[in-house]
């Protein structure tokens, strides 16, 4: 999707960081940032590192927008590959953490985002 938006505005800088190295980078200064169906691909461990980057990333006072996807009853949980944590499922080698909200809103809250939905 960036190499798509490059490609439609090659005058705009981009570029490319891991949501775990955000909090390092030299990206600041922003009024918004946006994480839609991403964090659950982030283990329990690097959540708090990844939202500290989006504080990082944001004004004092910016906004995040933060979806977290629910797990359902047609996630399987595959015990057979890795010893999981409440939340985690391996099917078909990938790997996704689902964290129930109030684990979500606490994580964001640590970092200083007022939570106004959840």
């Amino acid at each position: 999707m960036l190499d798509v938006a490059a490609g439609k505005h090659p005058e705009v800088t981009t570029q490319r960081v891991s949501l775990q190295d955000l909090a390092a980078s030299d990206l600041a200064g922003f009024d918004a940032v946006l994480c839609i169906d991403a964090m659950e691909n982030i283990g329990p461990e690097d959540r708090p590192r990844v939202v500290a980057g989006m504080r990082h990333a944001s004004v004092a006072g910016g906004t995040a927008y933060v979806t977290v996807e629910l797990r359902d009853d047609s996630d399987e949980r595959d015990l057979s590959d890795a010893p999981l944590v409440a939340g985690e499922v391996l099917s078909n080698g990938a790997y996704h953490y689902y964290p129930a909200v109030p684990e979500a809103a606490a994580t964001l809250r640590a970092v200083g985002f007022d939570i106004e939905a959840s």
